[in-house]
């Protein structure tokens, strides 16, 4: 019964099959790939443009 893989078991017409944590894997590259857009690391800090800000 147990056998220690996972089962892919959601079915859409003309799609792979796929399951919960493919659907989690996928999510978590696409929110990495925003968030690098936007311009934040992944320890969630903001990249900043110093421009000589203190210098002004």
């Amino acid at each position: 019964m147990l056998r220690g893989h996972v089962i892919d078991w959601l079915m859409l017409p003309n799609w792979p099959v796929f399951n919960v944590a493919d659907m989690c894997i996928i999510g978590a590259a696409i929110v990495i790939i925003l968030q690098s857009l936007r311009g934040v690391t992944l320890r969630g800090e903001r990249i900043s443009d110093n421009t000589d800000e203190s210098n002004a």
